[in-house]
């Protein structure tokens, strides 16, 4: 989780800034560490591999900026990395505006009744869970859920979603919501 401040001076020819912490020394701010925020993932993350142009930031007294606190190369404290904290609370409200998806998984037994289906993956970052758990089972083109049978066993999974808004929302089926898992196969 980011440090929240507020820039307490400015230095723009020199492409640096000081940040106010109260209670202790005004902290370094340099623009060339500033970074975009990642925003796949359950909360907002620094996105190490893409730092903003030094040319392209500005900051000015009473801006506000999320840090993480870091080190020069002499080992005196800077924020590193750094964005302005518009740009880290967009990221937070797109994340918690996305609906939560579920896998689920039912196995039926030898006389065809299908057990209750069980929940193999809940939540909001689809690349979390094709990471942690590719669905090798998968095999539906376009949404379509997958049905397996040899004769004395069935077997489905599908996904459900819902919104995260309302936690009397009901799940739903819906199709792939992440075609590219297919694409990947």
């Amino acid at each position: 989780m980011p440090i929240f401040a507020k820039v307490k001076s400015v230095v723009p020819d020199r492409y640096f800034a000081f940040l106010e912490r109260p209670g202790q020394k005004d902290l370094f701010c340099y623009y060339g560490d500033a970074f975009q925020v990642n925003r796949n993932g359950d909360e907002p993350k620094f996105d190490r591999g893409q730092r903003m142009s030094k040319f392209r930031v500005t900051l000015e007294i009473g801006d506000e900026v999320a840090y993480e606190l870091g080190e020069d190369s002499d080992g005196r404290p800077k924020a590193f990395p750094w964005i302005y904290k518009s740009h880290w609370d967009k990221a937070a409200e797109h994340i918690a505006s996305r609906p939560v998806y579920r896998v689920r998984d039912s196995r039926g037994d030898a006389a065809g009744n299908m057990n209750e289906p069980t929940t193999l993956w809940e939540g909001t970052n689809l690349d979390d869970a094709f990471n942690r758990y590719r669905i090798p089972s998968f095999r539906h083109i376009n949404g379509l859920p997958f049905h397996d049978s040899d004769d004395i066993f069935s077997h489905r999974q599908w996904f459900e979603k819902k919104g995260q808004d309302d936690p009397d929302d009901e799940w739903e089926e819906c199709s792939n919501p992440f075609p590219s898992w297919e694409q990947s196969r």
